[in-house]
């Protein structure tokens, strides 16, 4: 995981730094912005994992036989979420239109409540996923107040 973090971040550079010099179209701007987050969330996987909570503790073994399963929705939310950050960054760099990103981010913000939903059934005695699920509301709100104030300082 820390090659894949340093891959990234020497990945990222070299597309802000080409992108800058030669003026690359928004399409690579996009990469680079979605390349900066996708390091972000490696650095703060390998803090999560390599932490006493994490290492310490014995995985509880609960099956989950529903479809969709708890995994294949995070998965989806996965994809979806990045695809925010693509269609965010493309219309921050003037690529496309605010709409593609408002519908996507009607279309996040449920899955991301339903990713959460599911897992907080799945494991509701586990004291971490329990918490972490119930409060992806404020930060889902807090998310979509930093796209609000980007559009704002877009469009002025």
């Amino acid at each position: 995981m820390s090659l894949a973090a340093i891959a990234i971040v020497i990945t990222q550079g070299a597309l802000g730094g080409i992108t800058v010099l030669y003026f690359l179209p928004w399409y690579i701007s996009s990469a680079h912005a979605v390349l900066a987050q996708t390091f972000f969330s490696i650095v703060v996987l390998m803090a999560l994992y390599t932490g006493r909570d994490w290492t310490e503790s014995t995985p509880a073994g609960v099956a989950d036989e529903r479809f969709p399963g708890t995994r294949m929705l995070a998965v989806v939310c996965i994809i979806v979420l990045y695809l925010q950050l693509f269609f965010g960054a493309a219309f921050r760099h003037s690529g496309i239109s605010i709409v593609a990103r408002l519908i996507n981010a009607v279309f996040t913000a449920g899955m991301v409540t339903w990713t959460c939903r599911s897992g907080i059934q799945l494991v509701w005695s586990h004291p971490f996923s329990s918490e972490a699920g119930g409060n992806h509301h404020p930060a889902l709100m807090i998310q979509l107040g930093f796209g609000f104030a980007a559009y704002l300082t877009r469009a002025v």
